[in-house]
């Protein structure tokens, strides 16, 4: 029968200590025959796996990568975010052309392909009051570029910052509208943001601004026509303690759409309180998908 079972490495140098297991999985059909060629897949260690099915046969198919994962997600501080949800998928922005050069209707090429993916679970008691053992307190959202290579440390991908809005940002924005509170000019009050996010734009030199700022602060995107560029893609942290991805990511015309989790540790272990947030950002660099207040 043209089944197999694809075993992943064990090392615990790739798979880490303890239970694993993989995510929901994701598929691509490169050249639009109908067939899938590669399956995308997390696991509870924070790896991306990606699995080669472009061959005829069962006994074709491997995990790709020569067996390494496209990318190991880890905080800050090196401990792994386990990935339950599974990715979201999308043809690269620039590098999407699929080649079939020996005319046998395979893709000869698989480095097209563009991996939304988030961390955290809520599966365990443990996750009810922040990480379990051994896993990261901090989650995260990445897209990642698959190149045909592994990508190898958090530092090749563009870091995006959440923020949120301030008493500074709701004067900056007064005065940029001319909100003065007089007749159809109300002015904004810091209730109007209440949890309202932003992508936080960035100057040269590196640092963040607020949610508001422009002039030099502006928002950070990939430039992938860049041949120079050692970018593999871009990742954000997700800032309050305990947020974690949930569900499913989805594309929708430029921008990936995500949930968040943010369990309330505090309540009753028999009872069950949470906030949550839906995000929405450009899928190609991780930035804001557009400006919120602009004068018109």
């Amino acid at each position: 029968t043209n089944n197999r079972k694809i075993k992943i490495p064990v090392s615990s140098s790739v798979t880490g200590a303890g239970f694993n297991g993989l995510s929901a999985p994701r598929t691509v059909d490169l050249n639009d025959d109908g067939t899938v060629d590669l399956i995308y897949a997390g696991d509870l260690h924070g790896n991306v796996w990606k699995f080669d099915v472009r061959g005829t046969t069962s006994a074709e198919w491997v995990v790709g990568l020569s067996g390494a994962p496209l990318f190991k997600a880890v905080a800050a501080d090196g401990k792994p975010q386990p990935i339950v949800a599974a990715p979201a998928l999308s043809l690269h922005p620039t590098k999407n052309k699929v080649l079939d050069e020996s005319n046998d209707g395979k893709a000869d090429n698989t480095d097209v392909v563009m991996v939304m993916v988030g961390t955290g679970k809520f599966l365990e008691q443990c996750d009810s009051v922040g990480a379990c053992d051994g896993e990261a307190s901090q989650q995260s959202f990445y897209g990642l570029w698959d190149s045909n290579a592994a990508i190898t440390s958090r530092t090749d991908l563009l870091e995006q910052k959440i923020g949120t809005y301030t008493a500074a940002d709701v004067s900056q924005l007064n005065t940029r509208l001319g909100l003065d509170g007089s007749a159809g000019k109300t002015a904004l009050t810091l209730s109007d943001l209440a949890m309202s996010r932003c992508i936080l734009p960035r100057n040269d030199a590196g640092v963040f601004g607020l949610c508001s700022d422009t002039g030099e602060f502006k928002q950070r995107q990939i430039n992938w026509d860049d041949e120079e560029t050692t970018l593999y893609g871009w990742r954000t942290d997700l800032p309050i303690t305990g947020e974690r991805h949930v569900g499913t990511p989805r594309i929708a015309a430029n921008m990936v759409l995500f949930n968040t989790l943010m369990p309330d540790t505090n309540s009753n272990v028999c009872g069950f309180k949470a906030n949550s947030s839906l995000m929405a950002m450009n899928f190609a660099s991780g930035n804001q998908s557009m400006q919120r207040f602009d004068v018109k």
